[in-house]
């Protein structure tokens, strides 16, 4: 009797475990705010923004206080080239997770691209501030400097650019040690021997 009675414990157990599993698989999508949400994140995969952007949307009014609908919102209006929008999300994202350095990044990253390099470096340096081991917040930094070095040379005479150039002073180029051009040489006239 003790061996009939194990035998249908363990039948009855796997069949309950059967049940579970083949309700988990046949289980409707989540509903309200987290559904709309992994909806968006299908529709940005596809890359269908608008849609994404939809859903996103309901993500929001169903849960304002969730930073990652307004980063994801942001997302695809700055993958479909509404970078104010973008920014406007990552703003709001901000004010609801004041901590969470990927928004202060994606928002400088969305200023570098509107070539806003004065205000996309603050928030490139929360990032780094937040996370230091983040690389892309690095990356990013790099090119708003970049790009406001280069804002730094537009209004110089052409002369006084060579000499603050890549070039430095007297036509040594930095990037080859000891390479000196001509006046007027670029580096497309530098013939490089074909490698060995």
């Amino acid at each position: 009797m003790n061996i009939l009675n194990k035998q249908t414990i363990t039948i009855a157990t796997v069949s309950l475990f059967w049940f579970v599993a083949l309700g988990i698989g046949f289980s409707k999508p989540p509903a309200g705010a987290a559904g709309a949400m992994q909806r968006g994140i299908e529709f940005a995969q596809q890359k269908q923004y608008d849609a994404a952007i939809a859903e996103f949307t309901k993500a929001i009014k169903e849960n304002p206080k969730d930073p990652r609908g307004y980063t994801n919102r942001g997302t695809a209006y700055r993958a479909s080239g509404r970078l104010p929008d973008a920014v406007a999300d990552f703003s709001k994202a901000i004010e609801v997770a004041p901590k969470d350095e990927v928004v202060y990044r994606e928002r400088g990253n969305t200023q570098v691209m509107q070539s806003q390099f004065d205000a996309a470096l603050p928030d490139l340096d929360k990032a780094i501030e937040l996370k230091p081991d983040d690389g892309y917040a690095y990356k990013f930094r790099g090119f708003a400097e970049i790009g406001l070095n280069q804002g730094d040379n537009l209004g110089e005479p052409k002369s006084k650019k060579l000499r603050r150039g890549r070039r430095g002073l007297h036509g040594v180029d930095r990037q080859k040690p000891g390479r000196c051009r001509a006046p007027g040489e670029t580096r497309r006239d530098v013939h490089f021997p074909a490698a060995v």
